[in-house]
């Protein structure tokens, strides 16, 4: 399974945390197969100073069943059985915080993100959410991002 993160910060977060994240998590999710409706996976995090708010909503998720080419700011991108969605993590916690908790941040939202599948069931149909989500809090726990949670 392919697998992303959309970065969108304020320039006083550090991203560094997150794109270790993203890295790991795509290697991570690489090799996997939780089904034919589902071969791409990009979560979009959203963390901007409050003052900012109004011009980072979250997108709708979106989900693209059959292959699709589109170009954006000259980029020619290929989705084919893509879901897409975005969370927002707290500015004011993640700036207090060090690096290794925006991690335990970040993998807490992703793991309270996956309801999003509840609203896509009749349109992936063949996805094994419990084993995905099961992988994700294996992978959390392994690198002890979840310590706090239960």
């Amino acid at each position: 399974m392919k697998f992303g993160f959309a970065q969108e910060f304020s320039y006083d977060i550090k991203s560094e945390g997150f794109q270790s994240l993203s890295e790991e998590l795509t290697l991570f999710l690489a090799d996997k197969d939780y089904g034919k409706d589902l071969k791409e996976l990009y979560i979009g995090i959203i963390c901007v100073h409050p003052d900012f708010d109004q011009f980072y909503k979250p997108r709708r998720p979106r989900y693209t069943s059959e292959k699709k080419r589109y170009e954006k700011h000259g980029v020619v991108y290929e989705l084919d059985k893509t879901l897409g969605y975005d969370i927002i993590l707290d500015h004011t916690l993640i700036l207090k915080s060090t690096q290794e908790e925006h991690r335990k941040i970040t993998a807490q939202e992703i793991l309270n993100s996956l309801i999003v599948f509840d609203k896509y069931k009749a349109k992936i149909k063949d996805f094994d959410r419990e084993a995905f989500k099961a992988d994700l809090e294996g992978f959390f726990r392994e690198r002890h991002l979840l310590t706090n949670w239960s």
